[in-house]
């Protein structure tokens, strides 16, 4: 599991992200450096246990979070345009490089 930055994730908006979701965040992260420390079966099914219940409180968070939102778009439409707007990515597409040597990159 990659270092993650927590400081930074604190300034974030955490999307509807609750209290008791991010101390099981920090549960999760204690349980990985704890499997790291001493590789084993039982450290890893406590991680993967915990892990998994993260990953559902974020998607229940979401879900109420979004639901929330709906509801305040019913009474103020210019506050559902600047989430669609925020939303909704632009992604661009990276042409092929040609190399000194010819060849094009994929």
């Amino acid at each position: 599991m990659p270092h993650r930055n927590t400081r930074n994730a604190s300034k974030k908006n955490n999307s509807g992200i609750t209290k008791t979701t991010i101390k099981e965040i920090k549960k999760r992260e204690k349980a990985w450096t704890r499997y790291k420390a001493i590789v084993s079966d039982d450290s890893w099914q406590t991680y993967k246990t915990i892990r998994n219940r993260v990953t559902r409180l974020i998607r229940t968070d979401k879900e109420e979070y979004q639901k929330k939102l709906i509801q305040g778009f019913k009474d103020n439409p210019k506050r559902f345009y600047r989430y669609m707007r925020r939303s909704l990515a632009v992604k661009t597409v990276v042409s092929a490089i040609e190399m000194a040597n010819g060849k094009q990159t994929c």
